[in-house]
């Protein structure tokens, strides 16, 4: 999917998606709260933001893959804290400024989901079998009778690496399952996690990202 991904800003103007970049996300906020604000303004069509950043900003290790899995070392932490204006002797401080900002936002997501809702009842006198099935994946639970489409094995079978297995039962699953999505980009000679995207989830990227006036895609959109 990142290979996709990838591939999808790289040509922007091909697409019916609103697309913006900033160079420098380690120092232009301004530049970054404009491509925000331009993204929001942007109603007709999804946007796309592209972000470019370095890899542990901050530290003395930045830009490399030693901040990427690696925790900071001890003078690291105190020496990046005093370049952000932190209190290098406090530990998992959260300041009341962030909490009412955060608190706010919480304020405007429930005013959202009650609308959504409101929208998703409406939906769903309309198509009650489809809202059934968002229902189901919202909730988290699996198709019934998805058991049925698991492969099989016997200790007698031919002894086989794990990734391969993997990738048979992915593509099993994928038939039953809508909401399925696998991919892992430039692995996927290694560990065989090829593309499987459902026929549902197909319909879906499709409706969003080329929008169509036709009747018959409606129920094929979630409401938004």
């Amino acid at each position: 999917m990142s290979y996709l991904f990838f591939r999808f800003v790289s040509l922007p103007s091909a697409h019916s998606v609103s697309f913006s970049s900033v160079d420098d996300g380690d120092n232009d906020l301004e530049g970054m709260a404009k491509a925000i604000e331009q993204a929001k303004a942007e109603t007709s069509k999804p946007s796309i933001i592209r972000l470019r950043t370095t890899i542990g900003f901050g530290s003395k290790d930045q830009g490399t893959h030693g901040v990427h899995g690696n925790p900071l070392k001890a003078d690291d932490t105190v020496e990046i804290k005093k370049k952000f204006g932190f209190n290098p002797e406090e530990f998992f401080v959260v300041p009341d400024e962030t909490k009412k900002v955060y608190g706010d936002i919480a304020k405007k997501g429930a005013e959202a989901e009650d609308k959504w809702n409101k929208l998703f009842s409406e939906y769903e006198s309309k198509y009650p079998d489809e809202a059934k099935d968002i229902k189901r994946r919202v909730d988290g639970k699996l198709p019934e009778g998805w058991e049925k489409a698991l492969p099989t094995f016997t200790p007698t079978d031919d002894a086989v690496a794990s990734r391969k297995l993997s990738e048979v039962l992915l593509a099993k699953l994928s038939t039953v399952i809508p909401e399925l999505v696998s991919g892992s980009a430039d692995l996927t000679p290694s560990n065989l996690v090829s593309l499987f995207i459902s026929f549902s989830v197909l319909l879906l990227l499709t409706s969003f990202f080329f929008p169509s006036t036709d009747p018959m895609e409606e129920r094929c959109r979630l409401p938004t």
